[in-house]
């Protein structure tokens, strides 16, 4: 299971007898066993697939049965398991980092669970990734948890992938997206809104901030029916009135990771070294469990 909620599948290609990696949302898996089965003849093959839908799709009610109870924002379990999934994350991040390697694509769907009941992950996909020594490519990471140097065209190093855990950990408290795949002028709008406003700096020298920004740097966008451009005021809020927790050592953990300017983000080290998770350093979850979207899988 995948931290998106997805499945990853291993599967055979029979053509070349090669393994392959099959990933799917539970409710594609269902269509695809479902498939599978109106075009096969055989009776027995039937019956043995169709008794394994009913299996997946009872597995499918269970999860959204527990998806109703909407209480993890408010549970103390799930935030061990957060801390639990943070500190694993960061411990792959210096490793990489270590090595001069930039993940450039770090989301939920780039976390693999692989261990239910010692609440152990992974760290996977390296197909976007670089050395801090390669021609930086320009576009890189997923928009909703895309740095905004990145975003501004700036020079990038690994803080980019800090920023993208900042934004997956307060998915995985909330349930919610903190930065909406939106157009990228509305998004920035969110950015300053609930950390800070974006450093005279980064605006003078990024290579793509006329795209976003006027030239007395005032955000705008394009109405996409009239093509007329509408100025965008952020509006003023704050990561605590966002994901709504009462620990404040977490919320000052996740305003650390999301510094507007990279230069005052941690790196993946100095992060470990935050209190809320040197605070919790013998803190296990209790049970084989992990949360996600508003639920929990056990």
């Amino acid at each position: 299971m995948l931290l998106d909620g997805s499945k990853s599948i291993k599967c055979i290609n029979c053509n070349v007898g090669f393994y392959v990696l099959f990933q799917a949302k539970c409710d594609e898996l269902l269509q695809f066993a479902q498939d599978a089965i109106s075009g096969l003849k055989i009776d027995a093959d039937i019956a043995r697939l169709d008794n394994e839908i009913t299996q997946l799709q009872q597995q499918i009610n269970s999860m959204d049965a527990l998806h109703a109870t909407s209480i993890v924002n408010q549970n103390k379990k799930a935030q061990t398991a957060t801390e639990v999934i943070a500190r694993q994350c960061l411990e792959a991040l210096v490793y990489l980092h270590r090595l001069r390697i930039i993940h450039c694509d770090l989301k939920p769907e780039n976390i693999l669970i692989k261990s239910y009941s010692r609440c152990e992950i992974k760290v996977i996909d390296l197909g976007s990734s670089c050395f801090l020594t390669d021609s930086l490519c320009l576009y890189v990471q997923s928009r909703s948890y895309r740095a905004p140097e990145v975003i501004l065209g700036l020079p990038y190093d690994q803080r980019i992938d800090i920023w993208s855990l900042g934004c997956i950990l307060s998915k995985l408290y909330t349930g919610e997206v903190l930065f909406p795949n939106e157009p990228v002028s509305v998004m920035l709008a969110q950015m300053i809104g609930i950390t800070s406003p974006i450093d005279m700096e980064m605006l003078e020298l990024g290579q793509e901030t006329q795209k976003y920004f006027t030239d007395d740097y005032g955000l705008f966008t394009e109405n996409e029916e009239t093509d007329q451009l509408e100025y965008l005021i952020p509006e003023k809020s704050s990561l605590r009135q966002h994901i709504q927790c009462p620990d404040s050592e977490f919320v000052d953990f996740l305003s650390y990771l999301l510094q507007i300017n990279p230069r005052k983000r941690p790196t993946a080290d100095e992060a470990l070294q935050h209190p809320w998770l040197l605070s919790r350093t013998n803190e296990k979850p209790s049970g084989a469990f992990f949360t996600y979207k508003g639920y929990f899988v056990s």
